[in-house]
């Protein structure tokens, strides 16, 4: 068991985020979204959240946690609009 490490996820913006929102693989770390990120008018909307990482040796487990940030900015989800006359 020692040297592996278990990884889980906490504390998002809000509550509800942290299991409907956000996933993580206790095994490799790998943090995924469960659903489509929302971005706000004003630019962007940012989620927070903290990653705690601990090792499985039951004789001398320690622990460690890192603040992972993801700020989603808004993006062009509109077809294009061409403004100027044709040349042909």
């Amino acid at each position: 068991l020692n040297g592996e490490i278990e990884f889980s996820l906490r504390g998002t913006n809000d509550p509800q985020q942290d299991s409907d929102m956000f996933a993580i693989d206790s095994e490799s770390g790998l943090v995924s979204n469960k659903k489509k990120l929302k971005h706000l008018k004003s630019g962007f909307s940012e989620y927070t959240m903290t990653i705690f990482a601990q090792d499985k040796d039951p004789s001398n487990s320690r622990s460690t946690h890192c603040i992972l940030k993801i700020n989603v900015e808004d993006i062009n989800d509109h077809y294009p609009v061409i403004t100027s006359p044709s040349r042909d």
